[in-house]
């Protein structure tokens, strides 16, 4: 039995077939204008209106805003030992120690004198720790860091929570 070559209709039935289901394929279930023109704007819809209304901060007292910067300075702390322990990214490190003591100098601004004296050495000891972690970009001393601002953040803690300053906080 020999094999006989498809006839040129069979042929061109086939690429017929095949040409229209590639055209279906393509275009999908919309039409093929449809599916690739953006949609129009809605301008019937009413836009509505920001309203921005002026808050007045002045009210709240100095013990709300020592709770605030002082959270604020916790929080960036826990960051700044877990950016040290987890995850070694330099400039999250040198960012975190920033912020902590732009935190710790602005409770300075709200305490007495004689707890500001006692907050110069915890910023003192918070810049040696900003100046070590700047210096080592390359995460060497990493672990020497981190117990470093962890005894720091714990003697903060211990010496300047709300509690321990409530009498040291300048009305």
């Amino acid at each position: 039995m020999k094999l006989q070559a498809p006839s040129s209709k069979l042929q061109a039935l086939i690429i017929i077939c095949g040409l229209l289901t590639a055209a279906c394929g393509l275009t999908g279930c919309d039409a093929f204008v449809r599916k690739f023109t953006r949609p129009p704007n809605k301008k019937g819809v009413p836009q509505q209106e920001m309203v921005l209304v002026p808050q007045d901060y002045k009210n709240i007292d100095k013990e709300e805003v020592y709770r605030q910067y002082f959270t604020f300075w916790e929080s960036w702390m826990d960051e700044l030992i877990n950016a040290l322990e987890l995850y070694p990214n330099y400039k999250k490190q040198v960012d975190c120690t920033e912020r902590a003591l732009k935190n710790l100098a602005y409770l300075k601004t709200l305490i007495n004198e004689d707890a500001q004296k006692k907050l110069d050495i915890y910023i003192g000891r918070m810049i040696d720790l900003k100046n070590d972690i700047a210096a080592d970009p390359y995460n060497n001393f990493k672990d020497d860091n981190r117990i470093t601002a962890q005894r720091l953040q714990m003697d903060i803690s211990r010496d300047f929570s709300y509690t321990a300053v409530k009498g040291s906080i300048i009305k």
